[in-house]
Parts: C-alpha cells; sequence; structure tokens
C-alpha cells in the first residue's frame, strides 16, 4: 500500500504458521541545507560557463536545421536549377558538415554566415526564375503590372452576414 506521502507499507502473512511480518519504507529525508546551499554556489559559478555552452549547442541546432531546410529545398527545385547551380548549392552543406561539430563559437558562427551566403544563392535562382516567368506572361501578371496594380486603391461592395 502506497499512501499519499509515498511512504509504501508492506504486509504478508503465512498462512500455514498464521505468522504477519510488515515493514514500512519511507522515503530518506532528501539534501541536507548545506548540501542545497553548495548545490547553488556551483550553479552561480558556473552559470557563465553553462551559458556559453547553451550558445554553442543553439549555434550547432541552427546550423543543422539549415542544412535540413537548403538540402529540401534543393531537392524540391533541382528541376528548375542549371547543373552546376545544384552542384555548387550541394556541394556547401558538405562543407558545412564538418565543421558543425565544432566547439568554437566563432568558427560557427563563421561556417553559418558563409553557408547562408550559399544558401542564398538558390533563394536568388528561385526568385529570379519566377519573375522571369511572370514578365514573360506579359500584362498585369508581370512584375510592372503587379506593382502598379497593387499601389492603386480598389472600390469593393461588402455585406455584413450574422
Amino acid at each position: 500500500d502506497i499512501d499519499a506521502n509515498g511512504i509504501l507499507n508492506v504486509k504478508a502473512l503465512d498462512k500455514g504458521t498464521g505468522k504477519e511480518q510488515s515493514i514500512k519504507i519511507e522515503s530518506s529525508s532528501g539534501l541536507s541545507e548545506e548540501e542545497v546551499e553548495k548545490m547553488k554556489r556551483d550553479a552561480e559559478a558556473n552559470a557563465e560557463q553553462d551559458k556559453a555552452r547553451r550558445e554553442v549547442v543553439d549555434l550547432q541546432n541552427e546550423l543543422e536545421q539549415l542544412v535540413h531546410s537548403t538540402r529540401k529545398q534543393l531537392e524540391e527545385n533541382k528541376d528548375k536549377l542549371s547543373e552546376d547551380d545544384v552542384k555548387e548549392i550541394e556541394a556547401a552543406p558538405e562543407e558545412l558538415e564538418g565543421k558543425r561539430t565544432s566547439e568554437d563559437k566563432a568558427a560557427l558562427e563563421s561556417a553559418r554566415d558563409e553557408f547562408a551566403k550559399k544558401a542564398q544563392k538558390l533563394g536568388e535562382i528561385l526568385y529570379a526564375q519566377a519573375q522571369q516567368d511572370a514578365e514573360s506572361g506579359g500584362g498585369p501578371a508581370g512584375a510592372e503590372g503587379a506593382d502598379a496594380a497593387a499601389s492603386e486603391p480598389v472600390d469593393a461592395d461588402f455585406e455584413v452576414k450574422n
């Protein structure tokens, strides 16, 4: 039987002899006040190191996410890119893989910035192609037509329904 305080009561009865045994198991008192204070002091003393470690881990996670999203975007849009562009963009995550496990914050930040510049090329190519497609359609669907239409107000009728 376990009560609300986490105390375990166990009873055993030998049916042949009629003897009964019981035991009560309680949790220990935990840490002493002295031990708690020592732990607090240790935590305060190591707070700066913990913060630095967290920043490194956050950077490593950010790099991993960047690699994943870039690879995914590349796979989805491979058919829209030239072979040279695909090779160049595919090489960027491979270069970053070795640097991602580094414990040096400055090296990780540098690798992130360098990778972001290379990965940005994918977006630039895709948006340039989208703009070309829109312009080749002509008329208001083109880039100039879309900008002009977006800047002019439009009168519209509406009805409130409950």
